[in-house]
């Protein structure tokens, strides 16, 4: 979770209207899917504090599921999902983030009928204008 908080404060996620919450103040999600069921916790939620949803609730912006170093980015895809799927209930787009603090996956879910999400491809830390882009993407996202 450290290598990603400059780029959150660069992009900036710690400016207002944009409000930061942690697991701690978020309850644990299940989401039944057939013969499946997914549980697990958002680790970070960045929500838009001027904009609101449907029902009058902050708008959530990006959420964000860390891994550790050692395990593959995509190992957090299905608790993100499972947590995208929470916030759709409120509103029609959700962004995401799965992350292991080298290796960085967004993704974007749509509340359409099906649902519709996009993998987009994989940035890292590692090669300079992989890391420029991460930084481009998450101001794109805290903008909206």
């Amino acid at each position: 979770m450290l290598a990603i908080v400059p780029l959150l404060r660069l992009s900036g996620f710690f400016d207002m209207p944009i409000q930061m919450q942690v697991e701690e103040s978020i309850e644990r999600i299940t989401v039944q899917d057939g013969e499946h069921q997914i549980a697990g916790r958002m680790d970070l939620v960045a929500f838009n504090l001027a904009r609101m949803n449907v029902n009058q609730l902050a708008f959530c912006v990006l959420i964000i599921e860390f891994k550790e170093s050692q395990i593959d980015a995509l190992a957090g895809l299905p608790q993100l999902l499972t947590s995208v799927h929470s916030a759709l209930e409120q509103q029609s787009l959700v962004r995401g983030l799965t992350t292991n603090g080298v290796s960085y996956r967004f993704m974007e879910i749509r509340a359409d009928a099906p649902l519709q999400y996009r993998l987009m491809p994989e940035l890292n830390l590692i090669d300079l204008d992989r890391t420029v882009q991460i930084l481009q993407v998450l101001k794109a996202i805290c903008r909206v």
